[in-house]
């Protein structure tokens, strides 16, 4: 009987791999590779398996996804399961989800428990993206005026405001004492969005630093945006700075403008969206 019983075990498991089909091992190694951030509207959770040595994409094995508040239990958060494709991707969409801060786990059926947890922030509204504002100042480009900027601002819900990244460098402007200097974010302290969807208000408490990156003292910096569409240098941005400095790129008349909001086209692109579905 017992030879038998291997006899058949042996042969169950040569069926499996002739029909192709993956074998989960501990030898696999999975990775969190979906968006740190996702739209209420649709979350999609998605995670890669390799083989840890040869590095090669494990396809046809089972992931199954958990998401729980950042803070609450695993108990019930199971949302589904997917199957790893040819480059070893397991995508599992799962529809409209609350604004939060969540933590998501996925884990190889058939493993022994290999899996890899993360945190997933899903958000109801965003201003994105970065580029630069330019405006020639005599013949030489050394002396046209120059910011450039970069930003990712988040509405979680009830879990407030969150700033992913925000930096802004003030290349040459005409308040020397802030030329190649540059303004680093650390808290979202206020987004408000304009009527019609297309234009935010941010409010961002950091730090000035020198050219050497050595700090200059505590600032904040209010950022208008015009989301336009496309094409992207149609967007308009405009920059206040004050606390140890004060500047600003519109009434300082390095980037005069005559529009409503007195923004300045910016050869860039960045996203504006507040997000309305059920």
């Amino acid at each position: 009987m017992k030879q038998k019983s291997v006899s058949m075990l042996l042969l169950a498991m040569s069926l499996v791999l002739l029909s192709g089909m993956s074998v989960a091992s501990a030898q696999d190694v999975i990775t969190y590779t979906g968006d740190a951030y996702e739209s209420k509207c649709n979350v999609c959770l998605e995670a890669t398996v390799l083989d840890d040595i040869t590095e090669d994409p494990n396809s046809g094995l089972t992931v199954r996804f958990k998401i729980k508040p950042k803070g609450g239990n695993w108990g019930g958060s199971t949302v589904g399961t997917a199957t790893t494709g040819p480059l070893g991707v397991a995508t599992l969409c799962i529809g409209a989800k609350a604004p939060g801060e969540y933590r998501v786990r996925a884990i190889i059926v058939g493993s022994g428990g290999v899996r890899v947890t993360t945190d997933l922030n899903i958000y109801a509204a965003r201003a994105t993206g970065g580029g630069q504002i330019v405006q020639e100042e005599g013949a030489k480009r050394k002396n046209w005026y120059k910011i450039s900027f970069g930003m990712g601002a988040y509405d979680l819900g009830g879990d407030g405001l969150k700033l992913d990244s925000c930096e802004v460098t003030f290349h040459n402007v005409s308040n020397n004492d802030i030329d190649k200097w540059k303004f680093v974010g650390d808290e979202l302290t206020g987004m408000v969005f304009s009527p019609d969807g297309t234009g935010a208000e941010l409010i961002i408490s950091g730090e000035l630093e020198d050219k050497k990156e050595d700090p200059q003292g505590a600032a904040s910096i209010t950022i208008r945006l015009q989301d336009l569409g496309e094409p992207a240098w149609l967007d308009n941005i405009r920059l206040i700075l004050t606390g140890v400095e004060s500047y600003d790129s519109s009434d300082s008349g390095d980037f005069p403008s005559d529009t409503a909001n007195r923004t300045w086209t910016a050869a860039g692109n960045f996203q504006v969206e507040e997000l309305d579905c059920p």
